[in-house]
């Protein structure tokens, strides 16, 4: 997890939001996330509105985040949000899909905090390390809010 760096993490899922958090506390996982996005839990119809709300709330700039899933919608939703992806393997999608999209795609979270060091595109205030827990096929924005690396 990396909210320990001090990094928000959010889960963005389009489940619905109370489903969300049985699944989160039943696996324990809920302490670890700044903020669970789900349908249900405001007006929005999508998990790109879900974000963009979000993202607009936080008044947090949108290449400060990186979307890190395991769809190629999720690639699809980091791209209308104007943010960074990785794409891990292990969901809906064969590696092969993943790669067709033409995203950063990793084989598992193991591949994570070297990813993010080599291969995106960091601002001054995002800099993260360490993987994420696997929680199943949701998507997390990771937001810094300071500088691990400094």
């Amino acid at each position: 997890m990396v909210n320990c760096y001090g990094c928000t993490q959010v889960l963005l899922s389009a489940s619905q939001r109370d489903l969300l958090l049985k699944q989160t506390d039943t696996l324990g996982l809920t302490p670890f996330f700044d903020s669970i996005l789900g349908l249900g839990d405001i007006y929005a119809k999508s998990k790109t509105e879900l974000a963009r709300r979000w993202i607009l709330e936080k008044h947090i700039a949108s290449d400060n985040i990186c979307v890190i899933g395991d769809t190629v919608h999720d690639f699809q939703v980091s791209l209308e949000l104007g943010c960074q992806c990785i794409l891990i393997c292990g969901g809906h999608n064969s590696m092969q899909r993943l790669k067709e999209s033409n995203a950063i795609v990793i084989e598992d979270f193991s591949e994570l905090p070297e990813t993010i060091k080599s291969r995106l595109v960091c601002s001054d205030s995002f800099r993260v390390s360490n993987a994420l827990a696997n929680t199943d096929s949701r998507t997390r924005i990771r937001v810094p809010a300071v500088s691990p690396f400094e």
